[in-house]
């Protein structure tokens, strides 16, 4: 009985240590296969990157010469005409480019957020009216309001809030119909002990979405449905780089659809007020550089 016992555990012992050797072993190929893993993700976003800035390069040549021959006025009809589609390619090309950039970064956690004073107004109404041309061209009326209590200044990235905004506006256009309207309005949702939630919500009354679609909206590479990379282009990934963006601010992209009646995008972020104003792009004006002229400015819309 005292040989069998000493047996019995003499076994136990090597099974425990081939247990603590395979453990070791299964350790030791999961740290390397993490490594590896980790190497080819730093790879595959060096190698986009540095691609990105090669294609750039060239693709900002083309653009400009472009841009530079619809500027000529005896230039005829149909090269004006070859000359607008190459420009309309090479921005498309270029948004896709920095798209596959950005969420190659974030898929890397390579993409970080800056904090810094920003002014709220100013920022809102440029990302406006770097999508007025195209809400004209469409015939869709764009809007934008600010509640009159949110402060002047806050601390935030205000580079990323406005790549998201340019994204749920440009998709709210395209999805418009002529004779529409795409509303962004900017309101408080609340305040804690050293921030306040800012909501932001761009509305529009153009095709909408069923269920279905609303379950995959955020997916990367996803379209409403199978026609809307035929009929309205895209990639299918602005709508998954804001998700994400809008999760790395404090928030949650969320959306409200119905077919026919439009959709509601929008989201609450944390921003903390500030009476910092932010560093000035260039040098201040003086006196001296300043137009002195009158301007009259008409608007037929009661909101604006």
């Amino acid at each position: 009985a005292h040989r069998r016992n000493e047996e019995a555990l003499r076994e136990t012992q090597r099974v425990n240590e081939n247990l603590v050797r395979l453990v070791s072993e299964r350790t030791r190929d999961c740290e390397t296969a993490s490594r590896q893993a980790q190497a080819a993700s730093h790879a595959k976003s060096e190698f986009l990157a540095n691609m990105s800035h090669e294609i750039r390069t060239p693709l900002n040549g083309i653009v400009a010469s472009a841009d530079l021959l619809l500027r000529r006025p005896d230039l005829p009809p149909p090269a004006a005409e070859h000359a607008r589609l190459i420009s309309e390619s090479g921005d498309l090309l270029m948004n896709l480019l920095g798209d596959i950039l950005d969420f190659s970064k974030i898929e890397a956690g390579q993409l970080a957020l800056e904090v810094r004073p920003f002014e709220l107004r100013p920022t809102l109404a440029d990302t406006s009216a770097l999508c007025a041309t195209r809400a004209a061209e469409g015939k869709v009326a764009l809007e934008w309001a600010v509640a009159p209590e949110l402060a002047k200044y806050f601390e935030g990235d205000s580079y990323r809030l406005r790549q998201v905004l340019l994204n749920l506006i440009s998709n709210a256009i395209k999805f418009t119909p002529a004779g529409g309207r795409v509303q962004l309005s900017v309101t408080p949702s609340g305040a804690s002990a050293q921030s306040e939630l800012v909501r932001f919500e761009v509305r529009d009354n153009g095709i909408g979405m069923d269920a279905a679609a609303l379950g995959r909206i955020f997916e990367r590479f996803m379209q409403a449905d199978s026609s809307t990379t035929r009929r309205y282009g895209g990639t299918g990934l602005g709508l998954s780089i804001s998700s994400r963006l809008v999760q790395m601010m404090g928030g949650q992209l969320a959306v409200e659809s119905e077919p026919g009646k439009g959709s509601v995008f929008h989201f609450s972020i944390p921003l903390r007020a500030t009476q910092t104003a932010p560093a000035p792009a260039g040098a201040p004006a003086t006196a001296e550089s300043r137009l002195q002229i009158r301007v009259l400015v008409a608007e037929d819309n009661p909101v604006n």
